[in-house]
């Protein structure tokens, strides 16, 4: 039993030993045991409706515990759902760094390869220049133009008229030479 209600009972007890052993004459003490029952009833009903609030605000309490509780799980299960994504974006940055690193060590590879190519084709062009540039030559040279054939057979003609008829005009080979000229 609790403090308040055994001093309830006590005071009870206390009240009926008075009451019983007094006098009717003395109402005094009857009023004076009667108010001290009812002083003690309302200070129990006060405890007991304190020992209510007290419980309710205790399982108020529990109540809120449980729901910082449940926020503080959900939070952290947040929380380490996003270290993993983290995680896993690092280690996706790392993944493409390698492969990045990776193709810059072959691209080191190859530049020389190419460069070297490059190289031995310009200095293969550069000692086929002259070959090219005296083959055009000797290919315009070779080559006759319309021009030069129209010479040809001008210079065919008089040489062939010559012979035949001497008193052709023939053509002169010095510009200040006259043009009829008879052998």
């Amino acid at each position: 039993m609790k403090a308040h209600q055994i001093a309830i009972v006590l005071l009870s007890l206390v009240a009926g030993l008075v009451t019983c052993g007094c006098r009717p004459a003395d109402q005094r003490l009857t009023e004076l045991a009667k108010s001290s029952l009812e002083q003690q009833s309302r200070q129990s009903e006060a405890v007991a409706e304190n020992s209510r609030q007290i419980a309710e605000s205790t399982r108020e309490l529990v109540q809120a515990e449980a729901e910082v509780r449940e926020q503080f799980i959900q939070s952290r299960r947040e929380l380490q759902s996003e270290i993993a994504e983290s995680y896993q974006r690092i280690d996706e940055a790392r993944a493409q760094l390698e492969a990045e690193r990776k193709s810059i060590a072959a691209q080191r590879y190859r530049d020389p390869i190419i460069a070297e190519a490059i190289g031995g084709v310009a200095l293969l062009i550069t000692a086929l220049l002259p070959f090219l540039i005296i083959g055009l030559l000797l290919y315009s040279l070779n080559r006759g133009g319309p021009d030069e054939a129209a010479v040809n057979s001008l210079l065919i003609s008089e040489i062939s008229t010559t012979q035949i008829s001497p008193a052709v005009p023939r053509l002169s080979s010095s510009p200040g030479a006259p043009v009829n000229d008879a052998h």
